[in-house]
């Protein structure tokens, strides 16, 4: 391939083939930087949350991942009684009369789940756990939650 028969030990079409790629990878890094190529992108992952269900939470857990970053999470930890058992709650606000407005988290996907609002005889808050590491235990479907927590016999 134009004349070059082999450099340094290397084949002329090897060698002209490894400069082409590494050529691809540089034009596709300047492809991504152009507005109508990341506009592109954008529609397609819009596209693809859509059709996909779960895309985003998923996609977002691997942006966490790989960005090796933690959201701290801006609650105070805490037990609501329900019937005869104890729920883990987020407290997201409290008034003046000591109600609280809770969120009780899905399982697994703790980005989820209801907001009630609660009396203070029904909440026990859990000063010692941070909300980051409720998230985690509920996340392990509450595995290590029990050694973390201790439960009162009278509890609300």
């Amino acid at each position: 391939m134009f004349g070059v028969k082999a450099v340094l030990g290397v084949g002329g079409s090897t060698l002209f083939s490894s400069l082409l790629i590494v050529a691809i990878w540089l034009l596709c890094g300047l492809l991504v930087r152009v507005s109508f190529v990341d506009a592109f992108g954008r529609a397609l992952e819009r596209t693809i949350t859509s059709l996909i269900p779960g895309y985003a939470s998923y996609r977002a857990v691997a942006e966490e991942k790989v960005a090796h970053k933690t959201k701290i999470l801006p609650y105070a930890s805490a037990l609501l009684k329900q019937g005869d058992f104890l729920r883990p709650a987020f407290v997201v606000d409290e008034d003046n009369d000591g109600n609280f407005v809770v969120f009780l988290p899905d399982i697994p996907e703790t980005n989820h789940g209801q907001v009630l609002v609660a009396r203070a005889n029904t909440v026990r808050l859990m000063p010692s756990l941070t909300a980051n590491e409720l998230d985690s235990f509920l996340k392990k479907m509450g595995k290590g939650l029990l050694s973390e927590c201790v439960i009162d016999k009278k509890v609300a």
